[in-house]
């Protein structure tokens, strides 16, 4: 089997028969509606990989389903192929021009027929592993640059960084949750924003998890962040930086760390007051006093 479903809407039973002799002995999973409006249910039941479409069907025509797909976040990205016997080409024209991938007119040619289903089915599972997930690297792209598009795309997905052992879900314009090392929720995506290293990626497929109550809009968990991470650079003094590398200067560990986390020395400032199980912010005051008493070195 070719692991691929497709659904006929068409209101000519002879389509469904012979169309679907074509499909099934070719491997493909056949499903079947007679009308516009049955063929919508048919997809939200039951999501195909392609759409073979007729024009003229009662209730809703072949134009009106394809509008309404492309309205519905979940069916927007399956292919559709227009079967119909109008040959115009305004009929073409407009078709394609409202997101079909092909427009084929009856009668047609079995072996024609399979070929244009075969391409359109490859151009589409093509375009949805890209839309699917895509990645990179931290630095040239940032977490909340990440955010933004998801937000802005009014997109369900995950955001995970395995370098760093971290994931934020979002659903919407909703970040649902985060969690980063042992923390989750606002104490995890503050050490997230603090961190950013490593790789990255977003996958629109996970299925993403929430807690009781999500964290909240993204927007405002960005400003929150943002914020946040300005205030804790204010608290700064002396000659530390986020990215300055201290260790300790006796056999006394000085810092205590989160969990079973067993720090390799050097490490950055950021990397141990984000590993640190406190506030942040009270980390950094440790931090500095330890600097300040000798306890820790920067090298």
């Amino acid at each position: 089997m070719s692991g691929y479903r497709i659904l006929i809407v068409d209101d000519i039973q002879d389509v469904h028969d012979v169309v679907g002799a074509y499909l099934k002995y070719s491997g493909y999973e056949v499903l079947h509606a007679t009308n516009g409006a049955e063929g919508l249910e048919a997809m939200e039941r039951e999501r195909p990989d392609l759409v073979l479409l007729d024009i003229q069907m009662p209730i809703l025509d072949g134009f009106g389903v394809l509008e309404r797909m492309k309205d519905r976040r979940r069916l927007a990205d399956i292919p559709v192929m227009f079967l119909s016997s109008l040959d115009r080409p305004n009929l073409k024209v407009r078709g394609l021009q409202m997101g079909a991938e092909d427009f084929v007119v009856k009668p047609f040619d079995r072996a024609e027929l399979m070929a244009r289903v075969t391409v359109a089915l490859r151009r589409g599972e093509h375009f949805r592993r890209i839309e699917r997930t895509f990645g990179g690297l931290l630095g040239p792209v940032s977490v909340e640059e990440l955010m933004q598009t998801l937000d802005l795309g009014d997109k369900t997905g995950r955001i995970e960084m395995p370098d760093m052992d971290a994931a934020i879900d979002v659903d919407g314009k909703q970040v649902l949750s985060a969690g980063w090392a042992g923390f989750d929720g606002v104490a995890a995506l503050r050490r997230i924003f603090l961190i950013q290293r490593g790789r990255f990626s977003v996958d629109f497929e996970a299925e993403v998890q929430t807690r009781d109550e999500p964290i909240g809009k993204i927007q405002d968990a960005l400003i929150s962040a943002v914020v946040y991470l300005d205030e804790l650079k204010d608290q700064l003094e002396g000659r530390l930086t986020f990215e300055s590398r201290i260790e300790p200067t006796g056999d006394d560990p000085v810092l205590e760390f989160s969990g079973d986390f067993r720090p390799v020395w050097p490490m950055e400032v950021a990397d141990s007051i984000a590993r640190m199980g406190g506030d942040p912010k009270e980390n950094m005051k440790t931090v500095e006093g330890a600097v300040a008493f000798g306890a820790l070195a920067i090298v």
